[in-house]
C-alpha cells in the first residue's frame, strides 16, 4: 500500500449527516476528509494522507479528523479462502493491477463502496471518484 493506492481506492460521497462531501479509503482507515465540494474534499484528503501516511505505516497513533479515537497503523486482517467465478477472479486481478494493491485490499475497497452505495443520501457519482485507469 502507498499513497497513490490509497487515493485510487478512495470514494467521494455526499453526507447529509455532516452536510458536506466526504472522501475516505478503506485502505487508510484513519482518514475521512470533508469539504463543501468534491474538489475541496479531495484536496483535504490528499493533504491529510500526505501529512499522516509515514506515521501510520510506522504504527504510530494518529487521529482521524472525524474521530476522537486514535488509530494505529496496523489494520486487522484475516485470511480468506473461497470459490469464486473465474470472471470475478479476472476482475479482481484487473482491479488489483490498476490500484497496485492486493486482491484483499480490492475486496476491502469493493465492500466500502458497497456500504456507501447502500445509503440513499450518499450518492456516488463517477465525477466525484478517482478514475479506475492507471496514471
Amino acid at each position: 500500500m502507498n499513497t497513490k493506492t490509497i487515493e485510487r481506492t478512495a470514494i467521494c460521497y455526499w453526507s447529509s449527516d455532516n452536510d458536506c462531501y466526504l472522501v475516505s479509503s478503506t485502505l487508510f482507515i484513519p482518514t475521512t476528509a470533508e469539504g463543501d465540494s468534491p474538489e475541496e474534499a479531495w484536496d483535504n484528503f490528499r493533504h491529510y494522507v500526505a501529512d499522516t501516511y509515514e506515521a501510520y505505516i510506522n504504527g504510530e497513533h494518529i487521529m482521524s479528523p472525524e474521530s476522537e479515537e486514535p488509530n494505529v497503523g496496523e489494520s486487522m486482517r484475516t485470511y480468506l479462502e473461497t470459490d469464486i467465478d473465474l470472471s470475478t477472479k479476472a476482475q479482481l486481478d484487473e482491479l488489483s493491477e490498476r490500484f497496485e494493491c492486493s486482491i484483499g485490499e480490492v475486496i476491502d475497497y469493493l465492500a466500502g463502496f458497497h456500504n456507501i452505495a447502500l445509503v440513499p443520501d450518499k450518492p456516488h457519482t463517477e465525477s466525484s471518484t478517482v478514475p479506475l485507469s492507471k496514471e
